[in-house]
């Protein structure tokens, strides 16, 4: 390989797609329904995808059979495809909208990359090709209608000609996708069964095999990857291959793509016209019927809103070398059980009396709602699960899987990209979100919205000073800096002096059932976006009820990660701000821990994150009631029952699929030894803990904010210590 080809290597491939654009273009990703859909706004129901896109997507489905990295060209070691896993080798596809082409924006556009490919509808091909001219795309300009098997083995062989004609190309093939219902595990199995030099193509109408094959060949890579590591000879894999196979089983773990459709019938209601209610239809998991063709756009809304959101998880699926799975439609019952609960959360902080006993019936009868979810492949994915991405407007790390007993966000580390409105999740998906590396000393600012005169304003401010000495009392070089911003202004200015890494702003929040909204109040209004350009690459949102899920609310915490944060938490009911306290000071404390262990720490904001919130469990016990508090505290720090659990009981016992559980019997068991076994048992059945840790959510690319070097061999694992006892 030449330097100049080299050179070419290092840079993604780029592929564009035009579209033509209608009489919905200025309002095409409004996240805000001013007016009401209706059948000539040209916008599917009930997702929100426009009709103008949806011309293309046969052509995006296209692009996601190319190479994502021109090293697809050559073959890759074992060791090098499972290091990738913890990157994101997207394939970078832009779509741009006939009416605002302009050759110079282009030009400017394929500068960080390798101009690639081109594709427009036939009565644009005049048009596209002017404004390309000069642009030198290895591969010619072509039309939708134009693609096919046959041109697909064109471009990988063209492709394999221009860049690496020295070296022999791979005997396998990709295959254009039969079945988008399935694409989400088979595309990706095909990248790597292609480098593995394994059978492309699992076997047709047998889903259960095909990703029992997707995993037993997830597992052959890391076993072989672990014996070139160990520089096993090669003509001796095949001898050893088995042998190896048994040491990694127990620790294969791979990123897992989720895309779970589903719109609340609240937000059918406000936001379509009632004639287009009759185009909603629940998706199915699997539908034999959902094939790829070049008029694809030309279907029913429920069918090119799921090619969307399938396409959506396949192509984070191949970024990631991972496994995606499409699931059927939420039901509607379990969005109504979802709003009761987070009702309930917003009347007992009226009330200042929230019932633990209804809040857990109230998360069973939403795992009974959801149970057809649970397939066998969804939970041996999730079983194998390093990261779960959830393209989703669900909630579902709140579920708890059939096979544990503590919601799936204990489990796994997930990060959330809302599909709502669908057209906007395509463009953000399709956007390249860069790595952003923490560095070792990150800066906190916390922007305090709330008057101080205000009861809640004080005790946040309390607790950011205490997190604060907290840092300093445990040695962590990580700095909290307390900024007071009553209006925006304030805020950008904050901003600028401080330049922080991660945004912490403390503030009121709440939803708007007259506007479907939910956001932060800062000097008395209600703010759904900030305007703050740029943001900071993560923010924490510490305020109620900011991101509810129940009815479809436009929530800020969505509205941000467009404003250009990368990943921003927020909270789906009211929360209390001692308890909010607690979690946000442990989340800093367990960065800073992170970074002092170098070796032995995390690969991602996201891991830390989880297993800061699962560990917080007993944080969420303690507050069950005023006598369980008053006993897991009392005594001499190293006498108290809390310390004994920290210390002595909980290593090793505290399992992240049934961490409640288990947190529970540790400390009966602690209980009954200081003699009030039956005092504690009362505790736990009336008027029994809120799981509370549980209703934080993390937003955009959590996992793209690196604690370490992401090429490092541990953050390759991403995610090793999901099975790691969660008692800090």
């Amino acid at each position: 390989m030449n330097d100049e080809t080299r050179a070419l290597f290092e840079r993604p491939p780029l592929y564009l797609v035009f579209f033509p654009t209608g009489k919905n273009a200025e309002n095409l990703y409004s996240a805000l329904a001013y007016e009401q859909v209706t059948a000539e706004t040209g916008v599917t129901a009930p997702h929100g995808f426009d009709t103008d896109v949806a011309k293309i997507l046969a052509s995006l489905w296209y692009c996601l059979h190319l190479p994502n990295t021109f090293y697809q060209l050559i073959d890759i070691p074992a060791f090098d495809l499972i290091r990738s896993q913890a990157l994101h080798l997207d394939h970078h596809i832009k779509i741009i909208p006939i009416g605002m082409i302009n050759g110079e924006q282009i030009k400017n556009l394929t500068s960080s990359y390798v101009p690639t490919l081109a594709i427009c509808l036939d009565e644009d091909r005049d048009k596209v090709s002017q404004e390309i001219e000069g642009l030198d795309f290895l591969l010619p300009l072509k039309t939708q209608s134009e693609l096919s098997q046959e041109l697909l083995d064109h471009h990988w062989s063209e492709l394999h000609k221009k860049l690496v004609p020295e070296r022999e190309p791979l005997e396998q093939s990709i295959k254009l996708t039969r079945r988008m219902d399935l694409a989400p595990a088979d595309l990706p199995h095909k990248f790597l069964a292609r480098q593995m030099h394994f059978e492309v193509d699992p076997p047709e109408n047998d889903e259960d095999n095909r990703l029992h094959l997707t995993l037993n060949l997830q597992l052959i890579t890391a076993a072989t990857a672990r014996m070139e590591a160990d520089s096993v000879p090669e003509e001796k894999h095949e001898e050893l291959i088995k042998s190896y196979i048994a040491r990694e089983i127990q620790d294969l773990h791979f990123p897992v793509t989720i895309a779970l459709p589903g719109v609340p019938a609240r937000y059918h209601r406000i936001a379509f016209d009632r004639s287009l209610h009759e185009r909603i239809v629940p998706l199915a998991a699997i539908d034999a019927t959902d094939t790829w063709s070049t008029d694809m756009a030309e279907r029913s809304d429920s069918m090119i809103e799921r090619a969307t959101i399938e396409l959506l998880a396949t192509h984070q699926s191949i970024a990631r070398g991972g496994v995606g799975l499409m699931l059927g439609s939420v039901p509607q019952e379990a969005f109504v059980i979802l709003s009761q609960i987070e009702q309930h959360f917003v009347d007992a902080m009226r009330s200042r009396r929230i019932q633990g006993i209804k809040v857990w019936k109230l998360l069973e009868r939403l795992n009974a709602a959801t149970a057809s979810i649970w397939t066998e492949p969804l939970i041996g994915a999730v079983a194998r699960a390093s990261h779960i991405t959830a393209f989703t407007n669900f909630p579902i790390g709140l579920l708890t899987p059939p096979v544990g007993s503590s919601p799936l966000q204990c489990w796994k580390p997930i990060s959330y990209r809302p599909i709502l409105p669908l057209t906007r999740a395509l463009q953000l998906e399709l956007g390249h979100v860069l790595p952003r590396q923490l560095r070792k000393n990150p800066k906190i600012l916390v922007a305090e919205c709330i008057d101080d005169s205000d009861p809640v304003g004080r005790v946040s401010r309390a607790g950011w000073k205490a997190s604060q000495e907290g840092l300093q009392n445990f040695g962590f070089d990580l700095s909290i800096e307390i900024a007071e911003t009553p209006s925006v202004a304030k805020l950008r200015e904050a901003i600028d002096k401080h330049k922080p890494d991660i945004l912490v702003i403390s503030a009121h929040g709440g939803a708007s059932k007259e506007t479907n909204a939910a956001g932060i109040e800062i000097g008395g209004d209600l703010y759904l976006g900030l305007g703050l350009d740029p943001l900071p690459p993560v923010v924490i949102l510490s305020a109620c009820q900011v991101s509810p899920r129940g009815t479809g609310t436009v929530s800020i915490a969505d509205l941000l990660i467009r404003e250009g944060a990368t990943a921003v938490l927020g909270t789906q009911v009211p929360v209390d701000v001692f308890h909010n306290a607690i979690l946000m000071g442990r989340f800093f404390v367990n960065i800073a821990a992170s970074h002092a262990a170098q070796e032995d720490s995390f690969a991602s904001l996201l891991d830390v994150w989880q297993y800061t919130q699962a560990g917080n469990a007993i944080n969420d016990i303690a507050r069950g009631a005023k006598g369980l508090l008053s006993w897991l505290g009392g005594g001499t720090r190293g006498e108290s029952a809390v310390f004994e659990f920290m210390n002595n009981r909980a290593n090793g016992r505290l399992r992240m699929t049934h961490i409640y559980e288990d947190t529970e019997k540790v400390l009966e068991e602690i209980a009954v030894e200081h003699g009030i076994g039956d005092k504690f048992r009362t505790w736990m059945r009336s008027p029994r803990y809120v799981p509370e840790s549980m209703f934080y959510t993390f937003y955009g690319w959590p996992e793209r904010v690196y604690l370490r070097d992401r090429m490092s061999p541990q953050t390759a694992k991403d995610g090793s210590k999901d099975q790691r006892a969660q008692s800090s």
